[in-house]
This record gives C-alpha cells, structure tokens and sequence, in this order.
C-alpha cells in the first residue's frame, strides 16, 4: 500500500536517525563547511567518494561517500549550501537492492508501508 509521508513523520525519523548516529566519542559539535571543502577533505584523508545521493523532500541532500577501504562517512548538505558530517565508520558494504525486494512504481518511488 502506497501512502504519502508526511513532513513532520520524516523530520521525526531524520532526528532519530542522527541521533542513533551519535556515539560517545562525537557528541562534540558537527563538522561543517562548504561541500566543497567537505569533500575535498573526505577524499584528502580517507580516499573516500560520493557513491550514494538523494533528496529529502524539503531539499536537504544525504550523500554516502565510501572508501575502497570500507572506510564511510554520511554528510548532509542543506539547500542553502552548507554541509555537515554527519556520522562515519568502517566495513562499509554495497548490498544488491534486488535482493531485498524493494518495489519501485514506474515513477522510481519505492512502495512503503508505515
């Protein structure tokens, strides 16, 4: 069943999700700049790359940038151009979505329940 997700249930879920992200050793202050320097440092320092990108419905764009190495970090970048770090770890993995049987209308919007 195909519903519409409402702004005020993904704001909720985005909150939950960074605040899971959070750990004992980051709960200092987001690092932030331009996408640039972000990305420029992220491939500096850990070789990593954006591989996976999307869009949330106000316009806030989450991008995976990932290394060969496992090595992965999930940065934010808000309409007005500022991007933060959000999380990053290790053992990052490509999982094959067809495997997992997500349903995708002929528009490319994945069919979810909640």
């Amino acid at each position: 069943m195909k519903q519409n997700i409402k702004p005020t249930f993904i704001v909720s879920a985005m909150s939950l999700v960074m605040s899971l992200a959070v750990t004992t050793d980051t709960y200092a202050a987001p690092t932030c700049g331009t996408h640039e320097v972000i990305a420029s440092t992220l491939a500096t320092l850990y070789n990593e790359v954006p591989h996976h990108r999307g869009l949330t419905p106000k316009g806030t764009m989450v991008e995976v940038f990932s290394s060969e190495a496992g090595t992965f970090s999930v940065v934010i970048t808000i309409p007005n151009g500022r991007s933060c770090l959000v999380t990053a770890g290790t053992n990052w993995q490509e999982v094959d979505a067809a495997s997992h049987g997500a349903d995708k209308d002929a528009s490319g919007d994945v069919d979810r329940e909640f």
